[in-house]
């Protein structure tokens, strides 16, 4: 009887540390399923950073080459309107020269008579 209660014993004994290490074995197994799950969760959000990184560089891009464009346009009608301003005064000069030589003989006539004072 002895015998057979001191195996009874380690019967039990064993029966609870197999009990104990698979309670462990499915705490760990948890952990792991939670970690795995965290970790997927951080991806995720890591890539939804770098699709937000990616958004807002394009934005900015975009902004960018707005207002270059609108430099650039700002620039376009700047120089039409300089363009515009040249040919005024160049019509401006082109009547001025030709009132100048309309007057021309009257100064001749004028300077003339003067010398003929």
């Amino acid at each position: 009887e002895d015998s057979l209660r001191k195996v009874e014993d380690s019967l039990a004994t064993t029966t609870q540390q197999l009990a104990r290490a698979q309670e462990q074995v499915e705490k760990e197994r948890k952990e792991r399923v939670e970690s795995e799950a965290h970790v997927a969760r951080l991806e995720a959000t890591c890539a939804d950073v770098g699709l937000a990184h990616e958004r807002a560089l394009l934005l900015v891009q975009d902004a960018a080459d707005e207002r270059m464009g609108a430099g650039t346009e700002e620039m376009r009608v700047q120089q039409q309107q300089m363009q515009g301003q040249l040919l005024m005064s160049e019509h401006s000069l082109a009547r001025a020269e030709a009132q100048l030589a309309a007057l021309r003989p009257q100064l001749d006539v004028l300077e003339s008579k003067c010398a003929a004072l």
